[in-house]
């Protein structure tokens, strides 16, 4: 009867083992992609100054991100690639200093189990008369886009629109009846969103530029737009 019981335990301790849960670990080959980092800056089809501030999601068990900008959809390296960087896992914005022109710019992320297939191409454009030094201030100058250059406007009310610039928690816009702005006729520095609705403007030609700031920097004046309201 001992001995009978004794098998019993025995038999029941092995399929208890059988049984038993186990820990599956996938070979690195069998791991899933990490995900490429979303680009979040500029704004697709976007027309930038020559500073343009490249901004990306971060990825979690990200080693480094590769960032790559060519002037066409192929990247094709000694061709269309222009710059091939590899930004760190806690860095999030890349100031570049580029010419006018048209720019394509894709991101992947490297983690320990390998890298992630690239993001889908973002497109954008540079065009300034007038580039800026990008090696200053990490604000970039805002673009403008409404009203556009040497408009003719009717209406004694007018809304000013311009992109929003990456770490700005403010605007400074500013209108003048001469070019140089030695007569100030508006002048608002605490412009939370990047538009504003200007009153009480009278027949005659204006000129405009905007200002990004935050708590510890201010960006350079954006480019001078001139437009004209009729009688």
């Amino acid at each position: 009867m001992k001995t009978a019981l004794t098998k019993l335990l025995v038999l029941f301790c092995f399929i208890s083992s059988c049984h038993k849960e186990t820990e599956t670990v996938l070979p690195a080959d069998e791991q899933p992609l990490p995900s490429p980092p979303a680009i979040l800056y500029p704004p697709p089809n976007s027309v930038n100054g020559n500073c343009v501030l490249l901004q990306w999601q971060t990825v979690e068990q990200a080693l480094y991100y590769t960032l790559q900008i060519a002037t066409d959809t192929f990247f094709a390296a000694g061709g269309s690639l222009l710059l091939h960087l590899e930004p760190q896992a806690n860095q999030t914005t890349q100031l570049l200093n580029l010419l006018n022109g048209n720019y394509r710019c894709r991101m992947n992320t490297v983690t320990q189990t390998g890298s992630s297939l690239w993001s889908a191409a973002l497109a954008f454009s540079v065009y300034t008369a007038m580039p800026e030094n990008c090696t200053g201030s990490q604000l970039i100058s805002p673009q403008l886009l409404l009203p556009q250059s040497n408009a003719q406007l009717q209406g004694t009310t007018q809304t000013f629109t311009w992109q929003t610039v990456p770490a700005a928690l403010q605007y400074r816009l500013q209108i003048s009846g001469k070019q140089d702005f030695s007569e100030i006729l508006y002048n608002n520095a605490n412009l939370v969103l990047p538009s504003r609705t200007v009153q009480n403007f009278v027949p005659g030609m204006y000129f405009w530029r905007v200002m990004a700031t935050n708590s510890n920097e201010q960006s350079n004046w954006s480019e001078t737009r001139s437009f004209s309201i009729l009688p």
